[in-house]
């Protein structure tokens, strides 16, 4: 193994270990984020099935199901924002040791 490939290993694991803790802890927090969503909804769906006829008479229905689903995608879709932003390629250019 080279000095230069040694050196930039050792940047890299400095890094991560840097970044590590705050990384883990928003990918758990958007993940328990999410799956509580999807909990709750699965849940009130189920429950839902008992009340179909007393669910589909009442007036806020079509708002509760628009609010659901804006919320549903609005959780996935700050999950995935957060994943993909928390992860940053390590270009050649970037690494000190390089020329």
């Amino acid at each position: 193994m080279s000095e230069a490939y040694r050196a930039r290993l050792e940047v890299e694991l400095t890094k991560w270990k840097v970044d590590h803790p705050g990384r883990h802890w928003t990918a758990t927090r958007a993940l328990l984020i999410l799956e509580g969503w999807n909990l709750l909804l699965i849940g009130a769906s189920l429950v839902g099935f008992s009340h179909v006829a007393v669910l589909a008479a009442g007036r806020a229905t079509w708002w509760v199901i628009w609010v659901a689903g804006v919320g549903t995608v609005g959780v996935t879709g700050y999950a995935l924002f957060a994943w993909l932003t928390e992860w940053q390629p390590t270009r050649p250019s970037d690494d000190p040791t390089q020329p």
